[in-house]
């Protein structure tokens, strides 16, 4: 590899393999988009709609979830919906199932649905509300206990 103030070239075997202009910001690159793979730079050139369109393929659960994601700033999320599409085509019979689970508890974080996909947290517990912990469970207290009966009519 050599660098000059404009660019950085790649050698294999003293032989020119790559020209790249050179960044000046540190931690930043460029990258020539003509040097990925065409089913990386699909998601790459992904936008916001595109990503949407993607997960309705898997079931509305996943649309709804992705959905979600992006709505917090579709820009800056994309690239999560993104990696979430990917875990959905590595995980497709059951993604349907915990963009479910996922959205029932709120979590939209990558790494809590990557998590919940490997662990393979299924419908066999109920939605709604997530298990408690067993010092969670401890602080379990009935209505009556704060002063107030509830009636069930």
């Amino acid at each position: 590899m050599k660098g000059t103030l404009k660019t950085t070239e790649i050698f294999l075997d003293r032989e020119r393999i790559k020209l790249h202009p050179r960044s000046h910001t540190p931690g930043r690159w460029v990258t020539d988009q003509s040097d990925y793979p065409p089913e990386k730079l699909a998601f790459l050139m992904a936008t916001p709609t595109w990503c949407r369109k993607k997960a309705a393929e898997f079931g509305p659960h996943t649309e709804a979830l992705i959905t979600a994601i992006l709505k917090e700033h579709a820009m800056r999320t994309s690239a999560k919906a993104q990696a979430l599409l990917r875990l959905a085509e590595k995980y497709s019979d059951d993604i349907e199932r915990v963009a479910e689970r996922a959205l029932s508890y709120g979590a939209t974080r990558y790494r809590t649905i990557k998590a919940m996909l490997e662990k393979e947290i299924t419908s066999d517990q109920p939605t709604g509300k997530a298990p408690l912990s067993d010092l969670g469970q401890r602080f379990l207290r009935e209505p009556a206990y704060f002063g107030r009966e509830v009636r069930h009519d």
